[in-house]
């Protein structure tokens, strides 16, 4: 399989909040309770681009870094192993349970884009690993990432085909877009247990 992500900018000031939408509402309901078949299936397959978004914001030694959307913890996990002191946030309650068993030093709770309970410029890096797809208005999501982020820090997000001008939309400065190709091997049994489990939109269907 391959992937397309990675998009870094420099943070800048202020923000925006919004309500939750229906396509929101949606993803709350597909993903409720399925934290254990989303780290048997589909986490690995978004854990490869996770050292490149981590170099694409300088996350190193003494990094105070937030991971949102934490999912299972696999971006948490190769945070801390680096070094960085942790925070981490997720929607589903079952994907935080699971990121505390994966990084038990990190400070991990429930929370959604774009009302995250965090202070004005609270991080020197703030990382979402496709996370931006699962929001109805990315947009005022990345306006709540630049928020917690110290001015001078980093945001560094992974999604499935994005314009770099969403970032710039949402005020960041020195916003760069790559490529990131990676070759994914899965066995039929875990590539169909993901869907069969209802995980996303395909398991919905």
């Amino acid at each position: 399989m391959t992937g397309r992500s990675g998009v870094t900018g420099h943070a800048d000031g202020a923000s925006g909040s919004d309500v939750t939408t229906p396509f929101d509402r949606a993803e709350r309901r597909v993903w409720s309770g399925r934290a254990e078949a989303y780290a048997r299936t589909y986490a690995r397959l978004c854990a490869h681009p996770v050292e490149a978004l981590l170099d694409a914001a300088g996350v190193g030694p003494g990094t105070r870094i937030l991971d949102v959307g934490c999912g299972s913890g696999t971006v948490s996990a190769v945070a801390a192993a680096r070094g960085a002191d942790v925070y981490a946030a997720d929607a589903e309650p079952g994907m935080v349970e699971a990121t505390r068993r994966a990084v038990p030093g990190a400070g991990v709770r429930v929370a959604r884009l774009p009302e995250l309970p965090y202070e004005d410029g609270n991080f020197d890096a703030v990382l979402a690993n496709f996370a931006l797809n699962h929001m109805g208005r990315p947009l005022t999501a990345l306006t709540g990432l630049r928020r917690i982020t110290r001015p001078g820090g980093r945001v560094a997000v992974t999604i499935w085909r994005v314009p770099a001008a969403l970032l710039g939309a949402a005020g960041f400065l020195g916003v760069e877009c790559s490529e990131v190709f990676w070759q994914h091997l899965s066995g039929a049994e875990e590539w169909w247990a993901g869907a069969e489990q209802g995980i996303g939109a395909t398991g919905q269907v």
